[in-house]
Order: C-alpha cells, then sequence, then structure tokens
C-alpha cells in the first residue's frame, strides 16, 4: 500500500469506501468526495480512456457508499440522496462509450426511515439484473428490460426469507448460490431453494460463532468462503459449515 500512498491524490480524494479491480489493472477507488484510479502498470494514479478529461463520471462529487463493475460498466450508488427527493439513485457508467446514467431506487416503495435505501453491496446477476443490499428493504432488484424493481424482504410468518431487512452484503459461490449477510447472520439461496439462514456456528473448537456482523466476504480459488467481521477479524467457512478462525 506504501507505493500508492506517495501521491498525494489518495489524501485528496478524502476516506475510501470502495476499491474494485478492472480488467486487472485498474484500481478503482470510491470515497467520501469522489471516485480516483490507479493504473498498476503505470505504477500512478491514472484515469483508463484516451481522454480523460472528459469522462462525466469524473465531473461530479460523489459520496459513494457500494460499487461494482461487470463488463465494462461501473455501477454506484452514492451515500447522500438526491436534494428534493425521497429515494436514492443507482448510477451506471459505460467506461467505453462514456455515458453516465441513472435510475431512482425502488420510489414506489415506502421508507421507514431516511437510510432504509442506503445500498451497502451491488451485485449483478448471471441474467443481468442488478440486486441492491439495502440498509433496511431487504434486497432489491433492478431488472433494465422492464425498468421494473424487486423486493425481498424478510417475513416472520414465512421461513425461507431473508433473516431480517438490514442487509450488508450479496455475493455468488461457484455454485452461483447466493450468499446474503444481515444483521442477524448469513444466508445462502441456490437457484431451486429458499434462503437457509445461519446465525451461528460452531468452530473447531466446539464454540458457538455468531455469524452478525459480517462486512465482507471472498471466495478463494478452492471455493471456500472468507468474510470479516466488524472488530473480529477474518474468518474462513468450509463445507461443513464450521469456522476456522
Amino acid at each position: 500500500v506504501s507505493y500508492v500512498r506517495k501521491n498525494r491524490l489518495l489524501e485528496d480524494i478524502g476516506q475510501l469506501r470502495v476499491a474494485t479491480l478492472y480488467e486487472d489493472r485498474w484500481i478503482w477507488c470510491t470515497s467520501t468526495s469522489g471516485l480516483a484510479c490507479f493504473d498498476l502498470e503505470k505504477d500512478s494514479w491514472e484515469f483508463p480512456g484516451e481522454n480523460p478529461t472528459s469522462k462525466n463520471v469524473f465531473k461530479g462529487k460523489w459520496t459513494i457508499h457500494s460499487a461494482t463493475f461487470h463488463e465494462g460498466t461501473l455501477w454506484f450508488s452514492p451515500f447522500q440522496g438526491t436534494s428534493g427527493s425521497n429515494f436514492r439513485y443507482l448510477y451506471k457508467y459505460d467506461l467505453r462509450s462514456d455515458a453516465l446514467d441513472s435510475v431512482p431506487i425502488a420510489p414506489r416503495l415506502a421508507r421507514s426511515e431516511p437510510f432504509s435505501d442506503l445500498t451497502n453491496s451491488i451485485l449483478v446477476q448471471k441474467d443481468g439484473d442488478i440486486s441492491l443490499a439495502t440498509a433496511g428493504l431487504g434486497i432489491l432488484t433492478y431488472n433494465e428490460s422492464t425498468e421494473e424493481w424487486a423486493q425481498q424482504i424478510h417475513s416472520s410468518n414465512w421461513d425461507g426469507t431473508i433473516s431480517q431487512g438490514q442487509v450488508r452484503i450479496l455475493f455468488h459461490d461457484r455454485s452461483e448460490n447466493l450468499w446474503v449477510g444481515t444483521e442477524s447472520g448469513l444466508g445462502i439461496k441456490s437457484s431451486r431453494s429458499l434462503f437457509r439462514n445461519y446465525p451461528q456456528v460452531i468452530s473447531l473448537e466446539g464454540n458457538s460463532v455468531a455469524l452478525s456482523g459480517i462486512r465482507n466476504a471472498a471466495i478463494d480459488n478452492t471455493g471456500g468462503l472468507w468474510f470479516g467481521k466488524e472488530g473480529e477479524g477474518l474468518y474462513h467457512l468450509d463445507s461443513t459449515k464450521t469456522i476456522i478462525g
């Protein structure tokens, strides 16, 4: 990380929130004050493209809370809402055409409080739909073709739903199972099943480990699941649902 710190641009863009790798060359960083991109080949802060000054996405002052890349497109959602609006927006930036578009996040849904549609994680599904992990509205999924939103929320009288509406992370494993991290634990869903939720697991030492507070996760080359818990470090989850701390 030291070679990144030598450039003052990192200090200028504020507190980093999300970093994502694009085409094994550019590290895109979202922060409390905007976007920046580090070119690994040139070992310097750069913007991909022949004419970086024309990039529409760099003209705004974004406080980006979540972002992801998929096939040359940057999807992101800011922390703040839009002035005069009761909802936040999902933005789509195409690097090839320098086109920036936006769509209001589920505008027809009622908000229980101002931060319920804050997006913590963005996942592009295999069919192209965009799923958002929100701070209070569960999982919201946008279909670009129909321009419609669908919601997955916790239901106390129906087993098989997500464990609660405060969702932190969404990701797929190698078998295309959908994993969901909420404030109540981890959930998993295959294409042919309902959600199975795990509020806790038993470690190799026989201790109960709560699966709440998970903030990020990744799949390694063997298909193993690694995740980080707030204030508790890194964990590994094997195929038998056993924690290796």
